[in-house]
């Protein structure tokens, strides 16, 4: 009897773990915008969560945008390089994390040659302390005409973490924008 109890009970608790750590996610697609005119990105590091400290939010913002750029490439996107991206924003002093309006978003958008711009924001990054305290990732990523600056399509996932053992918070980052990107119209 105890036995069947014990089965139970880690039955119970795997299917509740996988069940909270499900990540859940959204997206938004303007009408009548056609995708297969997006063929080259400039990818722009996400804005950081707030409860990352300021020497970790760089890495952290250029590497979660890394991961959004791998993702486009193996979609067929062409994705320009971070630094030449960088170096052109700091030549104009931009924040390199917001898409460029009116006479910069043009300009920037010829030197780049680019179609779109892609930005977002890390809205959660918090790892899990055993026993007292839920981790979680959460990443709002959007697209942007680069002609326009319109907003053409925005995504956002999160999944809560029980604990980090065999991933880390990279690892389901990466998941979550493999999925958003799936949900990114076909060029």
């Amino acid at each position: 009897m105890k036995t069947k109890n014990r089965l139970s009970f880690a039955l119970f608790v795997t299917c509740l773990s996988i069940i909270t750590a499900c990540a859940v996610r959204d997206y938004y697609v303007k009408p009548g915008i056609d995708f297969s005119r997006f063929r080259r990105a400039a990818v722009l590091p996400l804005t950081p969560p707030p409860e990352v400290g300021k020497d970790q939010t760089g890495g952290l913002s250029e590497g979660i945008s890394d991961i959004i750029g791998t993702q486009l490439l193996k979609r067929g996107w062409d994705v320009v390089e971070r630094a030449r991206i960088k170096s052109i924003f700091e030549e104009r002093s931009l924040e390199l994390t917001q898409v460029p309006i009116g006479k910069n978003l043009v300009e920037i958008q010829n030197i780049l040659n680019v179609d779109c711009f892609v930005t977002g924001a890390i809205t959660e990054w918090r790892s899990p302390v055993k026993g007292r305290v839920r981790g979680a990732v959460g990443l709002t990523v959007k697209i942007y005409n680069a002609r326009t600056g319109e907003l053409v399509w925005s995504g956002s996932g999160s999944k809560n973490i029980s604990s980090t053992f065999g991933a880390s918070l990279s690892k389901h980052a990466q998941e979550i924008i493999k999925r958003l990107c799936e949900d990114i119209p076909s060029r």
